[in-house]
């Protein structure tokens, strides 16, 4: 091949790559704009403030952003059900302990790690549990609380 052959491949591929970028531009942009998320509701403002307020994101993630430690929340709602979701968010309290319990069976040796885990799992679990009404009068006032 010469030198003239393969600088008109060159400029002929360039040519079609950048043909082909610039299709890919555009599509991606149709769908950016049409993918764009509806205005918030009064209900997920609300249900934004309660998960800040209740730190959630600490254990729980949702649309990819927070803890690992407990199951993805997005759109756990509606796969599951409002009743369904209450009931499994009760529960919790009984499947850590129970998982705590299987931990210290299964080890044999050194049960240091389970205890470990209690440990946390208890601390974890009483920051869960409502606070009684002299803390609440001691703490600052959350905008949308109504628990003051």
């Amino acid at each position: 091949m010469t030198e003239k052959q393969l600088a008109r491949i060159f400029g002929w591929g360039t040519a079609a790559f950048v043909i082909v970028l610039a299709g890919m531009s555009v599509d991606t942009l149709g769908k950016v704009t049409r993918g764009r998320t509806p205005p918030l509701t009064d209900q997920v403002v609300a249900g934004k403030a309660t998960w800040q307020r209740k730190n959630c994101n600490d254990c729980h993630t949702i649309l990819g952003i927070g803890g690992y430690f407990a199951p993805d929340l997005t759109k756990v709602v509606q796969r599951i059900g409002p009743a369904n979701w209450r009931r499994l968010h009760h529960a919790v309290y009984a499947i850590g302990t129970l998982g705590v319990l299987h931990y210290l069976w299964l080890v044999k040796a050194d049960i240091r790690p389970p205890v470990i885990y209690g440990a946390i799992l208890i601390v974890l679990l009483t920051l869960r549990l409502p606070s009684p009404p002299f803390l609440r009068l001691l703490r600052k006032p959350q905008p949308g609380d109504q628990s003051v």
